[in-house]
């Protein structure tokens, strides 16, 4: 899983290039924060039939990130049933503000 722009700023979409053999069915969480302070908190499943397709192209801001740079960590994982959640990958990123 990587970033597929090397630079990214704040108000930006980014998506993930996800490859894994564990499941056919990976999803990616995003969280960003500044100064220790979550702002930012999405996920979204890449693969097929995942029904908000859109939801891959994740938009660098909300209503607590109104501006400025933040640190974001993309996490791979999958659910495995019972409430479980594997980690399959971590990646982090900073965002230009």
């Amino acid at each position: 899983m990587n970033v597929d722009d090397p630079v990214v700023n704040y108000g930006d979409q980014v998506t993930f290039t996800v490859s894994t053999t564990v499941t056919d069915r990976p999803m990616v969480k995003l969280y960003c924060y500044q100064d220790g302070t979550e702002v930012y908190w999405s996920s979204a499943g890449f693969f097929p039939d995942y029904p908000w397709p859109w939801a891959r192209d994740f938009t660098l801001r909300s209503d607590y990130w109104t501006g400025g740079a933040a640190d974001c960590t993309a996490t791979l994982y999958y659910s495995a049933g019972h409430n479980k959640f594997p980690t399959l990958a971590t990646t982090s990123f900073h965002v230009e503000g």
